[in-house]
């Protein structure tokens, strides 16, 4: 157990540092090629297993560098749409990779940091939310970063385990249906969540043919939405942050950057596979006054209890923890499990007190409340309303929003109404009319229909949509 746990804190130490970090392009002389570069370790074949955890990238620290990349967020952060929020650093949305490759998989394990995680989407839209995207050009040095596609690029996007309801399982879309899928793995961290991905090189032809490869272009990307539903302006994102270069890979292969393929095997330390605590032993540690790290280790066991017959009680008793990060473990298991008890009016107090805060993982955990409340169709609207429109946050604005839709009280419309009519973020009134369109409230046609003549010309098309959802001429 203890070498799991110390593991753990490798991991976490790992991500922490590299948050503070850039890419290897980014410290390397001037006379590098600008071209981003990567670097995937060889493992023995048959040591690494897709679970999402870190265990068996049991590596010295010095090959875990080598394989190791934690993108420049500050020349990486791209496509910003601060109606949903800004971008408030490494701590909103940062990512720390690693890569490596046996003579049948490439590996990536990801641990992603974000303070809040959702996606709404569906199958032909599964990027129109948080997601996980990956770009391999697999051609060789001859055809590689052309200015097209072929056979041999491909895209992956990925939504990890429960960040969409609809999807218990880590969703895959792969731009290429007939080959080979790759395996995925994730898992709910108290700062985001970690994803690991195992893509068969035989599903691209080029890398079948020539097993020997030594490159292969590369780069990925996440989207950051930090607020629930997806309205008609374009995708539900408040930015996207890429690993490599910020450039549009979709279609144009040109500007990934080079994966490194390392032939010489290094060696991987032998770990002892270990049980999880039961829901009493975490209900202890939640009790127990911890330092810092150890809080981190027990978010991560109350997030691994998800699937626990216990997970409501063990959810119970982390949002009356002391720590923000364990509230928001609770708050978020039981926004992702709606079909778990859940105790009512202590989220509604939760969610009021900590939408007072002025930070990240408050107002985050927050959210995680409301949504928590209105998949339960609990929550109380004109309560909740003063203490999550008063914030300047547009990311809780904006989800209380969709709640009120989701929720099902009429009594939201008139809220929604005046958010349509006289809120200055045009994101929050296009939400609301999108939520006016949830809700089935007939009483909302007047105000949608005054919102066809709004002079913002996506206001109007999210109206009209709603009003075609009510069933208005």
């Amino acid at each position: 157990m203890f070498r799991t746990c110390w593991l753990l804190l490798v991991a976490c130490s790992c991500v922490a540092s590299a948050f503070a970090q850039t890419t290897a392009t980014a410290a390397a002389p001037t006379s590098a090629p600008a071209r981003p570069q990567f670097t995937a370790v060889r493992v023995p074949d048959g040591e690494m297993k897709i679970d999402g955890r870190f265990d068996d990238w049991a590596m010295d620290s010095q090959t875990l560098n080598r394989c190791r990349t934690a993108p420049d967020t500050a020349k990486l952060w791209s496509l910003p749409d601060e109606s949903r929020g800004k971008y408030m650093g490494n701590g909103d949305c940062s990512v720390v990779l690693f890569f490596a490759h046996d003579s049948t998989n490439l590996y990536i394990m990801a641990f992603v940091h974000d303070q809040f995680l959702t996606n709404t989407a569906g199958e032909n839209n599964p990027h129109e939310g948080d997601d996980f995207e990956l770009f391999i050009d697999a051609n060789g040095p001859d055809h590689r970063f052309a200015d097209k596609v072929n056979e041999n690029v491909r895209q992956f996007i990925l939504v990890p385990a429960n960040v969409n309801l609809k999807w218990p399982e880590p969703y895959i879309w792969t731009s290429n249906k007939q080959a080979d899928k790759p395996k995925v793995a994730s898992r709910l961290l108290p700062f985001g969540y970690a994803i690991e991905i195992a893509i068969p090189k035989a599903s691209f032809q080029n890398w079948k043919e020539h097993p020997e490869l030594d490159a292969i272009g590369f780069d990925g990307m996440i989207t950051d939405a930090d607020a629930p539903g997806v309205d008609i302006h374009h995708p539900a994102m408040k930015g996207a942050l890429y690993f490599g270069t910020a450039e549009r890979h979709v279609g144009n292969p040109k500007h990934l950057g080079l994966l490194k393929l390392e032939r010489e095997p290094v060696t991987l330390a032998a770990i002892k596979p270990t049980s999880m605590p039961t829901a009493q032993e975490t209900l202890d540690l939640l009790a127990a006054k911890t330092h810092d790290s150890a809080v981190m280790l027990v978010a991560m066991r109350v997030l691994d209890m998800i699937d626990d017959a216990k997970a409501a009680d063990v959810a119970a008793a982390a949002i009356g923890h002391e720590s923000i990060q364990v509230q928001k473990a609770g708050l978020q298991i039981l926004a992702q499990r709606p079909k778990l008890d859940a105790p009512v009016e202590k989220i509604v107090d939760a969610v009021k007190t900590l939408a007072a805060k002025d930070d990240m993982g408050s107002r985050a955990a927050a959210q995680y409340g409301l949504i928590a409340l209105a998949e339960r169709k609990k929550m109380p609207v004109a309560d909740l309303k003063d203490a999550c429109l008063k914030t300047n946050d547009p990311s809780l604005v904006l989800t209380y929003a969709y709640c009120c839709g989701i929720n099902g009280d009429k009594a939201a419309t008139p809220i929604l109404a005046d958010l349509l009519k006289n809120n200055k973020n045009s994101r929050v009134q296009m939400m609301a009319a999108l939520a006016m369109g949830l809700l089935q409230d007939k009483a909302a046609i007047e105000p949608l229909t005054q919102a066809k003549n709004d002079p913002n010309g996506d206001v109007q098309r999210q109206a009209k949509d709603s009003l075609k959802k009510l069933g208005a001429p």
